[in-house]
């Protein structure tokens, strides 16, 4: 992304600016095979006009015959952002979605602003596109007795997402989250 940023992105979505550049540079160095297409960020689904034009771009070099397949896309999301024209994106895009979910919801809501009961609202709408959840493990979890792999059962217990399929991530860099040790 970096490469092809543009001064007024900061802190705002990516512009169209940016996104013509990307496929600028696409088709300027004859590149005609993209596997995966990965969003990410703060939450992505709150550029989700963004993630349909690049998707609506990368169709239209497929039909065109500029590349030989349309990518995969994939997408973190923290299960805040769903309506129609959202559900509809990831529908028609067939986007495999990683949700971003840190256990029981007296952990989840202390790490994320309440939002359990949305995320899992969210969840029930989304389901079909879910084929991934990551968590944070923090001092959270530590102080409530859940271990790693306590978290892991609960989160593919409560989402009936394959354990294989759970990605917990000790939290770094946050002093007062961080496990020392695990």
């Amino acid at each position: 992304y970096g490469k092809f940023s543009h001064p007024n992105d900061n802190d705002k979505n990516i512009s169209s600016v940016t996104i013509d550049n990307l496929f600028n540079f696409i088709k300027a160095n004859n590149i005609i095979s993209i596997k995966k297409v990965m969003f990410f960020g703060g939450e992505p689904l709150i550029a989700h006009k963004e993630i349909k034009e690049i998707c609506l771009k990368f169709s239209k070099l497929f039909l065109n015959k500029k590349i030989l397949e349309i990518p995969k896309y994939g997408l973190v999301t923290n299960l805040t952002q769903c309506n129609p024209e959202i559900i509809d994106l990831i529908k028609t895009y067939d986007i495999s979605l990683t949700a971003s979910i840190d256990g029981p919801s007296y952990i989840h809501n202390l790490q994320r602003s309440n939002s359990y009961n949305i995320i899992k609202k969210n969840y029930k709408i989304l389901k079909n596109n879910i084929h991934a959840i990551e968590a944070t493990y923090t001092m959270n979890h530590v102080k409530q007795g859940i271990s790693i792999q306590n978290l892991s059962e609960f989160l593919s217990n409560e989402f009936c997402i394959p354990i294989n399929s759970i990605d917990v991530v000790p939290v770094t860099n946050c002093p007062s989250l961080e496990v020392d040790s695990i």
